[in-house]
């Protein structure tokens, strides 16, 4: 009789191993599950049969495998810093949190602080240069007021207008009539401090000047004088005046000037009308040379205790002149301001000459000092830029000023900071020290110490 061998679980692998076919049965039932699954459970499946059929025991070799990637999928792990972070204790996590949002804060708002105090300041700054230009144009132009008043009365001058009337009857002028009016006109430089005074006729030919004889001749200055002859206003204007006619007039110049092209000139340009019939008879022109004289820039230096002042006479060619300046650097004794020192940022003139007469502002190096400048324009007659002003206000000011501000808002942030460090200091031990106090009790108490008892200090959790 044949001996049936007894019912075995276990089956050898080609090494001789013992393999339970409790794990062949389970894998093929899980085999089975995968089919029923769709197209992701049918892929499963049939890499699991493909294996089988390489090996009887191919099921069972797959199904740790499997088991791995459905039971224990792998954990990505967290970065450096993170796991830094995480092994720090409890008191240090708290601490560097704490701290880090405090830092980020009160650095934040103080920059955020510090930003518009800085730009504020600036902003107010080239308003400030801008107002103390404006101020300037004004002081540049008071001359010219005061030759327009000035030169006005002078022609209700009874020998003025008798000259001139004797002219326009094509008589010459007695040599007595001659002297008067010439003292005039000389004692009109004199006071004023200015360079021309000249009575012209309508034929536009010079009656009496108050410098070199030029009597008879022709003397239309930029067309100034027909303009006024045909529509008797007076003018007022800055120009450009050249050397040649300069010397023709051989006027006392100020100390410093010398030979060039051209010079700025402040004009007036005044009717003189018939006291009876009204009607314009001659015309009666004063003239200020700008080159060289300090006054101009000096009163603006006075008015606001120091800065840069500047008057600039621009070429035909678009080559900017200086014609007088004073830079009054850290200085604060208006004696010690530096005469004629070039601003150093020539396109900066030609943007305001762009700027056709609108102030325009930049910060500049002159010297040792940063100014806000501020320039603009001065037209001719005609409304072409021959000139330009410029104003410089000094930053050293406005730098001591913020930062005091700046060191008291550093200070405050050290105070903050530092408070706030002790506080999460503080914190950190009263949340750590229960729970070490806490830890050291559970040794204790897994060691054997059953009468360890916690000192409860807060009512907290």
């Amino acid at each position: 009789m044949t001996k049936i061998p007894p019912h075995n679980n276990s089956l050898k692998d080609n090494n001789g191993h013992q393999i339970d076919t409790n794990y062949i049965k389970l894998s093929d039932k899980l085999s089975d599950n995968f089919s029923e699954n769709g197209d992701n459970g049918s892929y499963q499946a049939l890499l699991l049969s493909t294996f089988t059929r390489k090996t009887k025991l191919g099921k069972s070799l797959l199904l740790p495998q499997l088991i791995q990637s459905k039971v224990a999928p792998a954990h990505k792990l967290p970065s450096l810093f993170f796991q830094w972070f995480y092994n720090l204790p409890i008191q240090r996590k708290q601490l560097f949190a704490l701290l880090t949002s405090e830092v980020i804060s009160v650095v934040g708002l103080a920059g955020v602080g510090a930003f518009l105090i800085v730009t504020g300041g600036r902003a107010q700054l080239i308003n400030q240069a801008t107002s103390e230009l404006a101020v300037m144009d004004i002081i540049y132009n008071i001359k010219i007021n005061q030759m327009g008043f000035g030169f006005r009365g002078q022609t209700h001058n009874s020998a003025i207008i008798q000259a001139v009337q004797t002219h326009a009857q094509g008589k010459p002028l007695t040599p007595g009539l001659f002297k008067q009016v010439k003292d005039i006109l000389q004692q009109e430089i004199q006071t004023r401090r200015i360079e021309y005074a000249t009575l012209v006729g309508k034929d536009r030919r010079i009656i009496v000047n108050a410098n070199a004889d030029r009597t008879g001749e022709f003397f239309d200055p930029n067309d100034l004088v027909s303009q006024v002859l045909e529509n008797p206003q007076q003018i007022k204007t800055s120009e450009l005046v050249s050397w040649s006619e300069l010397a023709k007039e051989s006027p006392f110049l100020p100390a410093g000037i010398v030979q060039q092209n051209n010079l700025l000139i402040r004009y007036t340009v005044t009717p003189i009308r018939a006291t009876d019939t009204g009607a314009v008879l001659g015309v009666l022109v004063s003239g200020d040379i700008v080159n060289g004289k300090l006054p101009i820039v000096e009163d603006t230096l006075k008015s606001f205790g120091g800065g840069y002042s500047a008057v600039y006479l621009r070429q035909a060619d678009g080559q900017f002149v200086l014609v007088t300046a004073l830079d009054q650097g850290e200085s604060t004794n208006l004696a010690e301001a530096q005469p004629n020192v070039f601003l150093p940022d020539t396109p900066f003139l030609n943007q305001a000459v762009t700027a056709q007469g609108n102030p325009i502002t930049k910060r500049i190096n002159i010297g040792r000092q940063t100014y806000t400048v501020a320039a603009k324009t001065l037209n001719n007659f005609s409304g072409k830029p021959v000139a330009l002003l410029v104003r410089g206000t000094s930053e050293a000011q406005l730098n001591f000023l913020l930062s005091n501000k700046l060191l008291l808002q550093l200070v405050v942030v050290i105070l903050a900071l530092t408070a706030n460090l002790l506080l999460a200091i503080l914190l950190g031990r009263a949340i750590t020290k229960p729970i070490q106090q806490l830890q050291n009790l559970a040794e204790q108490f897994a060691q054997g110490s059953r009468q360890v008892r916690s000192n409860l200090i807060t009512n907290d959790e």
